[in-house]
């Protein structure tokens, strides 16, 4: 197949780790693969193996034709329907309306005045503009099975699913002996609404009140003034390889995850467990659905940092759940696998190629 991959830029996410990821492999399944970018740049974190385009946006006409145009943001969408150079297929590794929502429910239920309804009304200009874009014929993926439910409810579009994985021999849980007592580590930026960063620093400031904690921050991000005057990071690291990334699970007593509904995989999780590192998340969709039964790691609220401390607390004073989540995790990150996840991809975008075939014949 002839793929093409839009992406507004090749600064590092965790998005495009795995969307990276999935080019590479279908380039070495010896399909012809180029990433078009909107914004220029190289990607200088990760050794991506296919040709890099700059493209011009009102020049997507001028693209030869592909099988597959394969995008990570939603903003792709429409022009790609538009000017019709092979499939489009929106890679969903999470659902902004989702955060849209919550934000309306909020304000619908607080006393109604200028400032409200002019917030009101920017909000359901943004949800009228997603359900547009998410509306469009384009071909949906995404990470978790969630994700295809909602899109499914809402839009009453076929949606494919392809989990996303870890890759062999880097987050493995060791023998223990790098663990230390009583770390804690946060990772992601404190620029990203969703991951709700704060809410893990507040949360480690109040555990730091009851007994001695070591709070371990990493981003792709240099720490931000705000944190730093925060003072409650003890460590921070920004820009770390897998293997450097593994080396700092596998040094934690838990990870914090405090994502909301927005999130729609939870990698830093999934590589925590598969390290053997127990890990304390908000109670959100994406946590859960590693294992329904929710028996993985413990929970909190959305936005209750406080709450948030209480399941921390609790988790660093007992060695035997510690034992218990680091055996559970290594146990439910075995099934996420990079080759499993590769393979689904080839495997969904072979059917999605040969669906429109058939329904163009």
């Amino acid at each position: 197949m002839k793929i093409y991959c839009f992406t507004e830029s090749t600064s590092f996410t965790g998005g495009r780790l795995i969307l990276f990821g999935h080019v590479n492999a279908l380039a070495e399944r010896g399909h012809e693969v180029t990433i078009w970018l909107t914004g220029g740049g190289s990607v200088d974190w990760m050794n991506v193996r296919v040709p890099v385009r700059d493209l011009d946006a009102p020049g997507y006409a001028g693209l030869p034709m592909a099988d597959i145009c394969l995008f990570e943001r939603r903003r792709f969408g429409r022009p790609l329907c538009k000017t019709r150079r092979g499939i489009p297929v929106h890679l969903c590794q999470g659902f902004e309306g989702v955060d849209v929502d919550v934000r309306l429910d909020r304000l619908a239920a607080a006393p109604v005045g200028r400032f409200n309804i002019g917030k009101r009304w920017n909000l359901w200009r943004r949800r009228r503009a997603i359900d547009r874009d998410y509306s469009l014929s384009t071909v949906k993926i995404v990470v978790q099975e969630h994700l295809r439910d909602l899109l499914r409810r809402r839009y009453r579009q076929p949606v494919y699913l392809v989990p996303n994985g870890l890759p062999d021999g880097v987050f493995t849980p060791g023998d223990g002996s790098d663990r230390e007592k009583r770390t804690v580590l946060v990772v992601g930026p404190t620029d990203v609404r969703c991951k709700r960063v704060a809410d893990a620093l507040e949360a480690a400031r109040l555990v730091k009140q009851r007994f001695e904690v070591r709070l371990v921050r990493i981003s792709q991000h240099p720490m931000t003034d705000a944190e730093r005057q925060l003072g409650v990071t003890d460590e921070y690291h920004h820009l770390l390889s897998p293997a450097e990334m593994a080396q700092q699970y596998r040094r934690a007593t838990a990870l914090v995850f405090p994502s909301d509904e927005t999130e729609g995989f939870g990698l830093p999780m999934l590589e925590a467990m598969a390290c053997g590192t127990p890990v304390v998340a908000s109670d959100i969709a994406a946590a859960r659905a590693f294992s329904p039964a929710g028996n993985h790691a413990y929970f909190a609220p959305v936005g209750r940092p406080a709450l948030l401390a209480n399941a921390l607390a609790a988790l660093l004073e007992s060695e035997s759940e510690q034992e218990r989540l680091r055996r559970r995790g290594v146990d439910v990150a075995a099934h996420y696998t990079r080759e499993r996840s590769h393979d689904a991809m080839e495997r969904t975008l072979k059917e999605i190629a040969s669906v429109r075939l058939l329904a163009a014949a």
